[in-house]
């Protein structure tokens, strides 16, 4: 396995695997939050400023946070974005959250390491079977020739794959077409026939790239999804020059950082994090200077549907 995998599964292992779920309604959609396990980041891991800083900030020696996926819920569409480390917790907790597999159709991924692609096959097939598999061209590129289990997956969504240019709208929607045309394959190099523009129902794709080749935030009318921009909401938030070791490129990873941070912060639009403490979503704020401040959901209890995975795996 690729060492940069290696390492991020170390830094999780031994810790919760209790899933839990929490749904949120808000202006005509479901957002559904599900959390593989909760975890922690260790200060060791980061870079970017003086040991002694990042010791003040945590003085505990480690950030809270979370592996997390989540469905939206659109008019027109179930999004599954990112699938957590493996296919088992996922599935429980969309039965908890009355989520089928079938009922799946676009699956959006922010990137290719084990903790993001964990949950799309299970016994080797396509874990949701009716969903086409977006994946940042770069991205699918990079790992395929990276990490041989990659080859696995392509396999499996084979004719469900699509590998978007950052800026297309998403789901890639194709004008009509012969039979032949309509077959998607990993490996095409033609551009799609676009015939949609964006919506409340679609998605873009934003280079975010530096956490890896073709790392990737989604951004709605709505939404931001940053996917590893942030592993450390206690650091980065308030210092974004602060790095995770999984950052293969670093200075790229805090440009892609600092930029998309300040897009939520002057939009205002919901943020979701794959890292941050469950249920992930809130608001980033814009403080004085260079820093961040991350504002989580503000929801009643009676405003949410909250369920919780009783049993360990």
């Amino acid at each position: 396995m690729n060492m940069r995998l290696c390492s991020v599964l170390l830094c999780v292992a031994g810790l919760s695997f209790a899933g839990q779920t929490k749904t949120f309604k808000i202006d005509g959609m479901e957002i559904i939050a599900m959390q593989d396990r909760e975890t922690s980041m260790p200060n060791k891991i980061f870079h970017g400023a003086p040991p002694e800083e990042i010791n003040e900030a945590v003085p505990s020696g480690k950030s809270p946070a979370s592996i997390n996926a989540f469905v939206v819920k659109t008019e027109k569409h179930r999004y599954l974005i990112d699938t957590g480390m493996g296919t088992d917790m996922l599935l429980q907790n969309l039965r908890n959250a009355g989520v089928k597999p079938e009922d799946i159709d676009v699956i959006l991924i922010t990137h290719m390491h084990a903790d993001h692609i964990g949950g799309l096959l299970r016994d080797g097939k396509p874990a949701f079977p009716n969903a086409t598999l977006h994946i940042a061209k770069e991205e699918f590129f990079y790992w395929r020739q990276a990490n041989p289990n990659i080859k696995q997956i392509a396999n499996a969504y084979l004719k469900q794959t699509e590998l978007f240019t950052y800026g297309e709208d998403l789901p890639i929607v194709r004008a009509e077409q012969t039979d032949a045309q309509k077959t998607i394959g990993v490996m095409r190099k033609t551009k799609a026939a676009r015939i949609i523009d964006m919506t409340d129902d679609t998605f873009q794709g934003r280079d975010a790239s530096g956490h890896t080749p073709g790392h990737t935030v989604f951004e709605s009318n709505k939404m931001i999804i940053i996917g590893d921009l942030v592993h450390s909401a206690a650091l980065q938030f308030n210092d974004p020059n602060i790095c995770a070791q999984f950052d293969m490129e670093m200075p790229k990873a805090v440009k892609s950082r600092r930029k998309f941070f300040d897009v939520a912060a002057e939009t205002g639009k919901i943020v979701l994090g794959m890292h941050l403490p469950f249920p992930g979503i809130g608001y980033i704020l814009k403080d004085e200077g260079d820093h961040y401040s991350f504002k989580p959901l503000d929801i009643k209890p009676e405003e949410t549907i909250e369920k919780q995975n009783k049993n360990d795996n």
